[in-house]
């Protein structure tokens, strides 16, 4: 009689494996008798907790990463805002610096000549500082047009 073999998936457990043989008896028949065989079928890798604790330190360590990453990305995003901001107000102050420097020189000359004039020369004196007053105006306007209009969003 031939014998049929099964493919069969077994979980992890203890296993009593009962094969039967064949009898002393030339019937043919099937005796009871037989060979047994207790064997245990251990876990594989991908069942065990080593492995799950391996994957959950996986996805762990991939989660982090990728927040490491974004806060490097946002990080780099605020400091290149704040030096584009520092480097406006850096050319902002150095214009301020250049152009009112070169008002007040001009406005000190007037003044001094205006002094120079005192009191002999008194209308003229009046004329000269009228000037020094006009150049102070234009030196607060200059002042004023070389400082853009504040943006809070920029």
């Amino acid at each position: 009689m031939p014998v049929r073999v099964a493919s069969v998936v077994l979980e992890t457990a203890a296993r009593d494996l009962h094969v039967p043989s064949h009898g002393q008896h030339n019937d043919g028949l099937w005796s009871e008798a037989g060979a047994s065989f207790v064997f245990t079928i251990p876990p594989s890798f991908t069942q065990g907790v080593l492995f799950k604790a391996l994957c959950a330190v996986a996805v762990f360590g991939l989660l982090w990463l990728l927040y490491t990453i974004r806060l490097r990305q946002f990080t780099a995003q605020v400091k290149a805002r704040l030096y584009e901001r520092l480097a406006e107000r850096t050319r902002i102050a150095r214009e301020l610096h250049d152009t009112l420097l070169q008002s007040f020189q001009g406005l000190l000359l007037h003044f001094q000549r205006a002094r120079n004039l005192l009191p002999e020369r008194l209308a003229e004196a009046i004329q000269t500082l009228d000037t020094a007053l006009d150049g102070a105006e234009q030196a607060i306007v200059e002042g004023r047009d070389a400082i853009p209009t504040y943006d809070p969003g920029s």
